[in-house]
């Protein structure tokens, strides 16, 4: 089996760095909503983007560690967070003549079902539209034209443990 490597040093202090930023902030905010009175919302200043938080690294590295285990499986990665208005797909695969729609979740705790239970079915709506708006485009560029097989799948990690549910999602679109 493929062995991850931890989080960097400097990715462990740029989350520090993130979470402290993000604290200072709130707290500003709290400060600044109880000494001024209401004013006018300002329009989003136009500039560079904001640096990634805390949650979007941790989901990165998740994101990451699901990728090297469909790797270590012989999966081929043809695409990773696709998206459009209606929702992301975190890992886009093929094995073999399967194309492989891939969830990845991670929750700290195992309560409440844990990662994977977490994929309630509202969010599989926005799965297989999500899916269904990048079939075409995929089909093209992966599959001669041909519509191939799919399948949703959900990697769930939680402390100490990994789960791969495979096929989870039953709908037309899995059903070809």
């Amino acid at each position: 089996m493929h062995k991850l490597e931890p989080l960097s040093d400097f990715d462990l202090c740029h989350l520090a760095q993130q979470k402290a930023r993000c604290k200072r902030r709130s707290q500003l905010r709290r400060r600044s909503k109880a000494t001024t009175a209401p004013t006018k919302p300002r329009a989003k200043p136009q500039g560079a983007p904001r640096p990634p938080t805390t949650l979007q690294l941790t989901g990165l590295y998740f994101e990451k560690k699901a990728e090297a285990l469909l790797c270590s499986q012989n999966y081929v990665i043809l695409a990773r967070r696709i998206s459009c208005r209606v929702g992301e797909i975190d890992l886009v695969a093929k094995e073999g003549a399967v194309l492989v729609f891939v969830e990845v979740r991670w929750r700290n705790r195992s309560d409440f079902g844990g990662a994977t239970a977490s994929v309630h079915s509202k969010k599989q709506g926005r799965l297989i539209r999500t899916a269904m708006r990048h079939l075409p485009e995929l089909t093209r560029s992966h599959f001669g034209g041909q519509t191939p097989v799919c399948r949703f799948d959900i990697i769930g990690f939680e402390p100490g443990r990994t789960s791969w549910l495979k096929n989870t999602i039953q709908d037309h679109l899995s059903m070809r």
